[in-house]
């Protein structure tokens, strides 16, 4: 005699279209499911986030961020790496004087010139260490 496997319970996702089992989705609706899964309403929160984020830090609206991105073709100002290639999100830099937008940089750019305090004539002397001039 054939062994019956209990079918699981599928639901349709409101925002990726998905056919997904219930156990992706959190218990609360009509029917007992969010309308939206898991990994959906996850992106909703990070994106909902980082909107929050950068428009209490920098007074920048998540499309603002993205034209900025696109006018840099996701590559770091200074070093010119990609976004995806470092694996992380471009940092928003801004000069701590003015409070003035600069660019958008990858962690290690934002950070080296964070930890020189934005001197330039620091800077220039730690290039003239790196050259051999000391």
């Amino acid at each position: 005699m054939p062994t019956v496997v209990p079918s699981i319970p599928q639901k349709q996702c409101s925002k990726c279209h998905k056919e997904k089992p219930t156990s992706s989705y959190y218990f609360h609706t009509r029917d007992g499911y969010q309308a939206s899964c898991k990994e959906c309403q996850g992106l909703q929160y990070k994106k909902q986030y980082r909107d929050g984020h950068l428009r209490r830090k920098f007074g920048l609206t998540l499309n603002k961020y993205a034209e900025m991105l696109l006018d840099q073709e996701g590559l770091c100002a200074i070093c010119k790496i990609h976004q995806n290639v470092s694996g992380k999100a471009l940092a928003v830099d801004l000069c701590h004087k003015t409070g003035k937008i600069r660019g958008l940089l990858c962690f290690k750019c934002n950070t080296a010139i964070g930890k020189m305090n934005d001197d330039i004539e620091m800077l220039k002397k730690a290039i003239a260490y790196l050259q051999g001039g000391n």
